[in-house]
């Protein structure tokens, strides 16, 4: 009997090797870039989520309450992670949480994430990230998005000590 390690080396061979004789295959870097693009985009929707949530609970009065205000901050949050990306950065914008350049990096992260998740409608604008200049313009977008979104937390209200550990 295989162990849970072998199993799994198991299965990361046979996806790989799946992978590798799909129709839509992606050479080794634009496996990354689709790696990197998911890993941000996951990324900055949690952030946006929480910074609106921050915004919609600034000077509450159900803050000092928190056992009795759970059911409505479970309500809250539920209907936060029921707007689509698109939607939170236009709630931002006009909180004033981040400005017009913020936004246009969060929309192209958007856009290179539905690029990679329909691949068949897509490949076009995918293929586009062979050009090495296209390639490394999509990777600073990521960076640049992502190193402002480390210091938009560093403006929520939390405590100081746990605004030093989240400084970039």
């Amino acid at each position: 009997m295989a162990t849970v390690d072998e199993q799994i080396e198991n299965c990361l061979r046979q996806l790989q090797n799946l992978e590798d004789i799909d129709p839509f295959y992606l050479n080794g870097p634009l496996q990354k870039l689709r790696h990197f693009v998911m890993f941000v985009h996951t990324r900055m929707e949690v952030s946006m989520e929480i910074f609106i949530g921050d915004y919609l609970f600034e000077g509450s009065p159900l803050l000092s309450k928190i056992e009795s205000n759970r059911v409505y901050r479970s309500r809250l949050a539920s209907v936060i992670e029921e707007m689509d990306f698109v939607k939170k950065i236009n709630v931002l914008q006009k909180i004033k949480k981040i400005d017009s350049d913020t936004a246009s990096s969060l929309f192209k992260v958007n856009q290179y994430r539905v690029a990679f998740s329909h691949p068949s409608a897509k490949i076009g604008e995918i293929k586009e990230f062979d050009d090495d200049n296209k390639y490394l313009e999509a990777l600073k977008t990521l960076i640049k998005i992502y190193e402002k979104f480390d210091a938009l937390f560093v403006s929520l209200k939390l405590p100081e000590e746990l605004k030093e550990d989240l400084k970039p």
